[in-house]
């Protein structure tokens, strides 16, 4: 008995739940904004499909490791310019690492969602836009293969033409306005590469199967290995950096840990 309380609570601190998203897995796929980080290991997450937009670049190039990593922690999106507009425009108004769209057998958007993770952790129980959680919208768009009414308006997604000027209309709610139009509407179909550079477009890869999507930024210049050394870094300003470095790394991690955890049932802690 205490074996299986030990196992139990093993399992619990992990993040791993026993819900639909476990029972009917969707394809996951995760769309990093700008270029791919050199320092970032993909392959340690095989049950999910990275790919990535380089055309997209930061507005302001020049923030440093440490700043960059400091916004990441805070969870502050820099502005990007550049194309594709759809994911420029989504990241800059609307996105985080943690904002999540689940499409239907059609390759329309089912529903949306702000925060995978808002609840304890627990992806099968991250509520959604049509006030249903993520493990029963799952359920609904592969068991049942339910899909969502053609939205008849498009999508609602203009950027103020000022907001490389003004930073702060980035934290503006467009959310509401945007889910009403982006529910029972396909991804306009703009371009990606995969982790090898090999290019592709968003539709070809969701290619009419249910897919959770979701959209993140990792700054090029953010080594995510450099907090595995702080014990050799004797300079003060570096370690902080590493520091910072690492804490930002390990924050994404937890989202992609956790996808693999509760999803496909898979450990992809480093061993």
């Amino acid at each position: 008995m205490k074996k299986i309380t030990l196992l139990l609570s093993a399992l619990f601190l992990f993040g791993v739940t026993f819900g639909q998203v476990k029972k009917y897995p969707p394809k996951v796929i995760i769309i990093g904004v700008g270029e791919k980080n050199p320092t970032f290991n993909e392959a340690q997450f095989p049950h999910i499909k990275f790919y990535y937009t380089p055309k997209l670049k930061p507005a302001n190039e020049s923030i440093s490791e440490a700043g960059n990593a400091a916004l990441s922690l805070l969870e502050s999106n820099h502005i990007y310019k550049g194309e594709p507009e759809f994911v420029r425009n989504y990241w800059n108004l609307i996105s985080s690492n943690k904002t999540f769209m689940l499409f239907d057998k059609e390759s329309r958007c089912y529903t949306i969602g702000p925060d995978l993770l808002r609840r304890s952790n627990d992806i099968n129980n991250a509520i959604c836009s049509n006030d249903k959680t993520l493990g029963d919208n799952v359920k609904a768009v592969i068991k049942k293969e339910k899909t969502v009414k053609q939205n008849k308006k498009s999508i609602d997604l203009v950027q103020p033409d000022n907001i490389y000027d003004d930073v702060s209309i980035s934290i503006k709610n467009y959310y509401k306005k945007f889910r009403k139009t982006m529910v029972g509407n396909k991804l306009p179909d703009f371009n990606i590469v995969d982790v090898k550079g090999n290019p592709t477009t968003i539709n070809a890869v969701i290619n009419n199967e249910p897919t959770l999507v979701l959209f993140f930024e990792l700054p090029k210049n953010l080594d995510v290995n450099k907090y595995k050394d702080l014990s050799k870094e004797k300079n003060v300003g570096k370690f902080a950096t590493s520091i910072l470095s690492g804490n930002a790394a390990a924050s994404l991690d937890q989202i992609f840990l956790e996808i693999e955890s509760q999803i496909f049932k898979y450990d992809a802690r480093e061993k």
